[in-house]
């Protein structure tokens, strides 16, 4: 095969410029600048929306049929929603219960 293709079926090389840029950012300075939520934290995340979203949309359904308004629904339901935002768009503390071990850069050179 020509090159171009070869290229195209070789997986990407990638480039480890950004992760050696960070490793010029003290290791201190580096925990209050790189502040990601974990694994197990997205899955909680992942579930507690999921349960929120549906919760919210049986309470709407609800509240909806009784009153008899799909005005009401839509409110009951926007309000579920924006709970569920402020439940799991900020990177709260508990998200954050196991976080990954990294290397040091000496250790990595080992």
């Amino acid at each position: 095969p020509s090159s171009q293709t070869q290229n195209l079926l070789s997986p990407p090389q990638v480039k480890h410029t950004q992760i050696k840029n960070l490793n010029l950012i003290s290791p201190r300075r580096r925990k209050t600048v790189v502040v990601q939520m974990d694994w197990q934290g997205q899955k909680v995340a992942e579930q507690l929306m999921q349960i929120l979203l549906l919760v919210s949309a049986v309470i709407a359904f609800i509240t909806g049929y009784f009153v008899g308004s799909f005005q009401m629904m839509i409110l009951v339901y926007a309000g579920g929603v924006v709970l569920t935002a402020l439940m799991v768009v900020p990177n709260w503390p508990f998200f954050n219960r196991h976080p990954l071990n990294w290397l040091d850069p000496a250790e990595a050179d080992r």
